[in-house]
């Protein structure tokens, strides 16, 4: 009986260790969650026996072990893009990055860098569109579409696609006219000529 009183207390002793390692590791966990450290929440939840495991905590593991891989795959994502200079659609990662860890001054920068950059190109787009409908608008349709294709294709917005198409549509129209005018004049058709 003594053995068994001894074990007991032992037991006793151990379990009451991992409940105090699991309480104070939650709570620590709880402050870094509110700081957005992620990697120090799994590191903390992770000196938990499973023993004394609580949903909630366990639950708390997962959310922040999920963050963590997406925050890393986002840096390694946003890293790859500056390293090839693809700065297309970096904005949204870069948006999404700080909404996990808003206190990296490095992805602020990088999102107001990115912003002024949009509003350059918007601005330098909104150029090229009004010369293009000026060019269309005085029949210059291959002048016009000269311009629009400037526009990266990934830059065009359906404003500036439909317009480039309709450039392109009345460009060939014209030069359909313009043969078949020169055909009709060379053949003494005068009438097919002016027909077309």
């Amino acid at each position: 009986h003594t053995e068994m009183l001894k074990l007991k207390k032992q037991l006793v002793e151990r379990e009451a260790k991992l409940i105090a390692t699991r309480d104070e590791a939650y709570a620590a966990a709880k402050e870094l969650i509110d700081a957005r450290d992620y990697e120090g929440v799994v590191r903390e939840l992770d000196r938990i026996d499973p023993y004394v495991m609580q949903p909630a905590i366990a639950h708390l593991k997962e959310e922040a072990a999920k963050a963590l891989a997406r925050l890393q795959s986002l840096q390694r994502s946003i890293g790859n893009a500056l390293d090839q200079k693809q700065y297309q659609g970096l904005l949204f990662q870069v948006n999404e990055l700080l909404e996990l860890k808003p206190d990296d001054a490095s992805m602020k920068s990088l999102q107001s860098q990115l912003i002024a950059r949009d509003e350059k190109n918007a601005a330098q787009i909104r150029d090229l569109v009004s010369q293009a409908r000026g060019l269309a608008n005085s029949c210059q349709f291959d002048q016009a579409t000269k311009e629009l294709s400037r526009i990266p294709e990934e830059m065009r917005t359906r404003d500036v696609s439909e317009l480039l198409q309709q450039c392109d549509d009345m460009a060939f129209l014209r030069q359909s006219a313009m043969l078949a005018l020169a055909q009709g004049l060379r053949s003494q058709n005068h009438q097919a000529a002016l027909s077309v």
